[in-house]
């Protein structure tokens, strides 16, 4: 990380967790109850069968009438693949159809996301979705603990990572508690879930729906971080991308915290940070400003997060170039702002700078007046 230069600036926005979006890899999506079946690797047969694992209940599909073949992943689980499915007619009449075309009985017939199944002349149809669960753990597991997840991942289709990353839908924690982590999947719109969740998801057998994640939350957060229950339990119960940053830039006067926030940040919508602990910077961050401005156009607001390394006086220049409103914001606010999805929280925890005199050295404190939060 380079002293006094624009930090990381966006990404990819990965998808939120749904109803309809959080899936265990392949599954079928039945197109009247819209109920989610799950298709972990292996066979999974479709038929009258007690034997079988999805069963349409029209008297012209066969006991046995079709089998759903997903290969298992055989890389790492950090690689989110998508692993080959294919479906095989096993009925004495052919009445296996893909799109309305007849599915191929020896070697089967490869299927895609999006395509509808139906079999015989059951007017119920299944669409075909690949929806992967990509897990983040701990990377303070013992490498028995890694073991076992990797094994119970690998079993139930899912994948698995130490880092959040932009494909993550799940963050697996014993209990809440605020973490750089924590932050990226509440900003990105994952969902955090205690280690049971792992086990459910193994011990789910295939054609059966997904385990619920309200039934495996982690434990409620303890000490300093209790105070932020309340919003916790709300991202955990309506998970979805948090934006609310979109146009606020960022001034660290402290590597140490911009380490520890700038990925939450950016995941949250702040495109332009900024690294300024010494004079020998000012020059830099000047250049900097110049050449983001040009980029982005003005910020919307500028927050120094936890504050300035500087006197104010010797950022004059600085703070001028900025052409914005700057805040002096506490980390508390930052957090309070991710989960709460609104600009306006860390509003009424910051503090203003205002240049006072030609010379701009005093930092008055006024009252702010609130902005509407951004959508």
């Amino acid at each position: 990380l380079k002293l006094g230069t624009a930090l990381g600036i966006g990404g990819r926005v990965p998808r939120a967790c749904g109803e309809e979006s959080c899936g265990m890899g392949w599954e079928l999506v039945h197109n009247g109850s819209r109920q989610r079946l799950r298709l972990r690797p292996g066979v999974t047969q479709v038929g009258r069968a007690a034997t079988a694992q999805i069963r349409p209940t029209h008297q012209s599909v066969s006991r046995v009438h079709a089998e759903l073949v997903v290969d298992q992943h055989a890389g790492p689980l950090t690689e989110v693949l998508v692993a080959p499915l294919r479906i095989v007619d096993c009925s004495s009449t052919g009445h296996t159809f893909i799109d309305g075309q007849p599915a191929k009985k020896a070697g089967g017939s490869t299927l895609t996301a999006g395509v509808v199944l139906s079999f015989g002349v059951d007017p119920v149809t299944f669409t075909v979705k690949w929806v992967p669960e990509v897990l983040s753990g701990s990377s303070r597991m013992t490498p028995r603990e890694a073991q076992q997840a990797e094994e119970m991942a690998r079993a139930s289709g899912a994948f698995l990572t130490a880092e959040w990353t932009a494909s993550c839908t799940h963050l697996l924690m014993e209990q809440f508690a605020i973490t750089p982590k924590l932050l990226c999947c509440v900003a990105d719109g994952g969902v955090p879930v205690a280690p049971s969740f792992l086990e459910a998801l193994a011990a789910c057998h295939s054609g059966a729906p997904p385990p619920d994640p309200a039934a495996h939350l982690p434990l409620p957060p303890v000490g300093h971080d209790a105070a932020y229950a309340a919003q916790l339990a709300a991202c955990a119960a309506a998970p979805r991308p948090r934006r609310c940053l979109h146009g606020v830039w960022i001034l660290f006067g402290q590597r140490q915290v911009c380490e520890y926030l700038n990925k939450a940040l950016t995941k949250a919508g702040s495109q332009v940070q900024f690294l300024c602990t010494s004079r020998e910077e000012i020059a830099g961050v000047q250049e900097e400003i110049r050449k983001a401005t040009a980029a982005h156009g003005p910020p919307r607001e500028v927050w120094a997060v936890p504050g300035l390394a500087l006197p104010v006086g010797e950022l004059r220049a600085v703070l001028r170039s900025l052409v914005a409103r700057t805040l002096t914001v506490p980390i508390e606010a930052v957090v309070a702002g991710i989960l709460s999805d609104s600009a306006a929280a860390v509003q009424q925890m910051a503090t203003p700078l205002v240049l006072d005199g030609a010379d701009g050295s005093f930092p008055a404190t006024q009252q702010l007046q609130p902005q509407q939060p951004q959508q």
